[in-house]
C-alpha cells in the first residue's frame, strides 16, 4: 500500500507473527524480499510509471520493518541468523526509502542482536555503511522568490552514523579504527544533526580509543 501508516501496521503484524513463528515466517519474509528485489532507482527515486520497481520498492520497505520489529521484539536469534545475509542485502538498494528501512534494520539488529550481524559486518554491513557515509543526493527546490537546497541522503548518513556508534559498544572488533577515523572527521563538518552526533562518538572514544582520537585529531 503506498499509506506508509497502513504499511507500518502491516509490518508490526508480521513483526509479531515473526516472533511467535520465525521458522515459517523468515523463510517467506526472505522469499517476499527476494521476488521483490528489482528496483530501478537510480538517484534515490524511483521514476514516474515505473510501476513495478514502486511496487517492489513498497514491499522490500515493509519486509525490512518487519524484520526491524521483530529484532525488537526479541524474535529467535538463531534463526533469523540464517536469514541475515537476505536482510541485509537491501543496503545495496538504491531507494531512499527502502535504504533508510535496511539501516534501521541493521541499527536494531547492531543494538539488539549483535550477534546475528557479527558475520556480516566486515565483508556486507561495514562497506555499505561507508558507502552511505560519503553518499550526497542534492536537489534544489524552487520556492518561488528563491530557492532552498535540499540533501536527501542526510537522513542515510545519519543512520549510518548511528551504526558506528552502536558498533563501537557492541560489536568493537567489528571496525577497522584507522579506516573509521575519516568518516568521523568528515561527519564533523556534515549537517548539524550529525556533526552532534558525531561529536558524541568523539566524546566516547577518548575513553576507550584515545590513541586514534589524538592521531586523527588534526583532520577534525
Amino acid at each position: 500500500d503506498e499509506e506508509e501508516g497502513v504499511r507500518t501496521m502491516v509490518a508490526e503484524c508480521f513483526g509479531s507473527l515473526t516472533c511467535l513463528h520465525p521458522q515459517t515466517m523468515l523463510p517467506k519474509l526472505a522469499q517476499l524480499q527476494s521476488s521483490h528485489s528489482e528496483i530501478a532507482a537510480p538517484e534515490g527515486t524511483v521514476a514516474e510509471g515505473d510501476d513495478k520497481s514502486k511496487k517492489n520498492a513498497l514491499v522490500c520497505w515493509t519486509v525490512a520493518t518487519s524484520v526491524k520489529l521483530a529484532i525488537a521484539g526479541k524474535v529467535d536469534s538463531t534463526q533469523l541468523a540464517n536469514h541475515m545475509s537476505t536482510f541485509v542485502s537491501l543496503l545495496n538498494q538504491t531507494e531512499l526509502g527502502v535504504r533508510i528501512a535496511a539501516l534501521l534494520l541493521v541499527y536494531s539488529a547492531t543494538h539488539h542482536m549483535p550477534q546475528a550481524v557479527s558475520g556480516l559486518m566486515q565483508d556486507t554491513i561495514v562497506p555499505a555503511l561507508y558507502e552511505v557515509s560519503a553518499l550526497k543526493l542534492q536537489r534544489t527546490v524552487d520556492l518561488g522568490p528563491f530557492k532552498h537546497n535540499v540533501d536527501d541522503a542526510i537522513p542515510l548518513r545519519k543512520a549510518a552514523l548511528s551504526i558506528f556508534s552502536t558498533c563501537l559498544e557492541s560489536l568493537p572488533g567489528s571496525l577497522d579504527m584507522a579506516s573509521f577515523m575519516p568518516v568521523l572527521a568528515k561527519a564533523l563538518g556534515d549537517a548539524e544533526d550529525i556533526q552532534l552526533h558525531a561529536h558524541q562518538i568523539v566524546i566516547s572514544m577518548c575513553a576507550r580509543h584515545a590513541s586514534y582520537v589524538v592521531n586523527a585529531a588534526d583532520s577534525f
